[in-house]
C-alpha cells in the first residue's frame, strides 16, 4: 500500500508547518495525524489537497520501482563514501531530487531520505539548508531499523561537526559506535565511520581515540588500495600525535602520507601534507623549513581556503619571529587574495590578515579590528580564535594602562578556553 502519509508528515515537518495549519478546512488534526501515521486509508481528494497545500507533487513508485531507485541510490553512496569524487556525485544528484517519491514500502522511505542525506552532505551541497530534512528524520527515527539508526547517527554527527558543534557530533557519533556491532556492515562503511569517529574525538581533544579509530580506518583503507582516504588517516593521525608532543611519530606519518600521495599522483592532497609538515616544523622552531612547506602547499593549492591557510601560517610565523614588514606584506598578499575570491568560507581569513596586519600598532584603530574580529569569531563559534585575541587584545589595552578594559577582555579570554577544553569549573583545570 502506497504510503503518501510518510510523505506528507516529512514535508510538513520540513516546512515548519503544524498539523492544524495543514489540516484547516480539508479535516481535523487528529485525522491528519492518523494519515500521518498510516492508520488510516484518506480519499484521493484529501490527499490532494493536503499535498497542494504543501506546494508539493510527487511520483508514486511500485515496489518494482522503489526497489531500483533504491539500489541505483546505494551505488551511489557506496561510490561517494569510498571516491569522494565531488563533481561527479554533484551531476548525480538531481536524479533523486527532482521530484518527491512515494513509496509502497516505509523503510524504503527511510533508507532513500537517510542515503540521499549523507551523499549531500559528501557532495558539499549547503549543510545549513540540511536541518529541515535532518529533524524530520529526528521525529521518525523510533520507526527506523539498526542500520538505518546507525546512519541517522551518523549524518546528524556530521551535521553538528560541520556545524562546529563537537560536542553534539561527538554524541551522535558515540551513539553510532554502539551499534556497530549489532547488524552486518561492509568494511568501506566502517572505515568511513571510523574515519567520522577520529575526527570528532580530535576536534574534542580525545587524542588517544582518535589515533586508535584513524588507525582502524586507515588499516581497512589501505586494505582495499583506497589511497586517497588512507592519506587522509596519517593526515589525522600525525595531527593528533603533534597535539600529544610525539613530534618524530607525527613526522613519519606525514612523510609516509607525502609516499603515498607521490607514488600514485595523489597530487591533490600533496599541499595538505606540506601545510601539517610546515605546522610540526613551526612547532620546533625551525621557521626555514616551516616556510618551505607553507609555500610548497601554495604552489600545490588547487582552492582558495588551501591558499590562504599557508599565507595565515607564514603571517604568524613572522609574527612569532618580530618580522614586521615581512608579516606586513604577507597580510596584503592574503588580503587581495580575498579581494578577487569573495565568498563567505573567506571571511575568518579576512579578519586574521586585518588584524595581524595591526598588531604592532598600538592604538583605537588596532583595539577596534581586534574587537570586531572577536565578535566575529564568536558568532561563527570559533572558540579558539575568541580565545586568542581576547588574550592579545586584553594584553595591549593592559600595555595601554586601560586596566578595566584589559580585565574584561582577560575574562573573557578565560571564559572561552572553559568552552574549547569542555569545562564548566575551574576546579577541573
Amino acid at each position: 500500500m502506497e504510503n503518501l502519509g510518510l510523505l506528507i508528515r516529512m514535508e510538513r515537518i520540513q516546512q515548519k508547518m503544524k498539523q492544524v495549519t495543514l489540516a484547516k478546512g480539508i479535516c481535523t488534526a487528529s485525522y491528519l495525524s492518523k494519515i500521518e501515521k498510516n492508520q488510516t486509508l484518506p480519499s484521493d481528494e484529501m490527499v490532494s489537497l493536503l499535498l497542494k497545500r504543501l506546494n508539493v507533487q510527487y511520483k508514486s513508485l511500485s515496489l518494482t520501482e522503489e526497489e531500483r531507485l533504491l539500489s541505483v541510490l546505494s551505488e551511489l553512496y557506496k561510490e561517494a563514501i569510498q571516491k569522494r569524487e565531488k563533481d561527479s556525485i554533484y551531476q548525480q544528484i538531481p536524479n533523486f531530487t527532482k521530484k518527491s517519491y512515494s513509496f509502497q514500502e516505509e523503510s524504503n522511505f527511510y533508507t532513500f531520505k537517510l542515503l540521499l542525506l549523507r551523499i549531500l552532505m559528501i557532495s558539499e551541497e549547503a549543510n545549513s539548508s540540511l536541518e529541515p530534512t535532518l529533524k524530520s528524520l529526528e521525529e521518525m527515527k523510533d520507526n527506523f531499523n539498526i542500520h538505518q539508526t546507525f546512519i541517522f547517527n551518523i549524518n546528524m554527527g556530521l551535521y553538528y561537526y560541520y556545524e562546529r558543534k563537537y560536542e553534539k557530533s561527538l554524541v551522535y557519533l558515540e551513539s553510532a559506535l554502539m551499534l556497530i556491532d549489532r547488524f552486518p556492515l561492509e568494511d568501506w562503511e566502517k572505515a568511513d565511520f571510523y574515519n567520522a569517529l577520529s575526527l570528532s574525538y580530535l576536534m574534542n581533544g580525545h587524542i588517544l581515540n582518535t589515533i586508535e579509530y584513524s588507525s582502524k580506518s586507515l588499516k581497512i583503507f589501505n586494505g582495499s588500495l583506497e589511497f586517497a582516504r588512507a592519506i587522509d588517516c596519517y593526515i589525522v593521525i600525525s595531527i593528533a600525535q603533534k597535539r600529544n608532543f610525539q613530534l618524530k611519530k607525527a613526522e613519519e606519518n606525514l612523510i609516509l602520507a607525502k609516499k603515498l600521495a607521490e607514488k600514485f599522483n595523489i597530487n591533490e592532497k600533496l599541499g595538505r601534507i606540506h601545510q601539517n609538515l610546515g605546522a610540526l616544523y613551526s612547532l620546533q622552531k625551525d621557521s626555514d623549513k616551516a616556510f618551505i612547506h607553507y609555500e610548497l602547499n601554495i604552489m600545490n593549492s588547487s582552492d582558495i581556503e588551501s591558499y590562504l591557510i599557508s599565507i595565515f601560517s607564514i603571517i604568524q610565523e613572522y609574527s612569532k619571529l618580530n618580522k614586521v614588514d615581512r608579516k606586513a606584506q604577507w597580510c596584503k598578499v592574503g588580503i587581495e587574495k580575498i579581494k578577487t575570491s569573495i565568498s563567505i568560507n573567506n571571511l575568518p581569513y579576512l579578519h586574521h590578515f586585518e588584524i595581524y596586519s595591526m598588531l604592532h600598532i598600538k592604538g583605537k584603530e588596532t583595539f577596534a579590528t581586534i574587537k570586531n574580529g572577536i565578535i566575529y569569531f564568536e558568532k561563527i563559534k570559533d572558540y579558539r580564535h575568541v580565545h586568542k585575541y581576547s588574550l592579545v587584545l586584553a594584553n595591549l589595552l593592559f600595555e595601554t594602562g586601560q586596566y578595566k578594559a584589559a580585565g574584561i577582555y582577560y575574562q573573557k579570554s578565560n571564559k572561552f578556553l572553559f568552552k574549547i577544553k569542555s569545562l564548566e569549573f575551574w576546579e577541573e583545570l
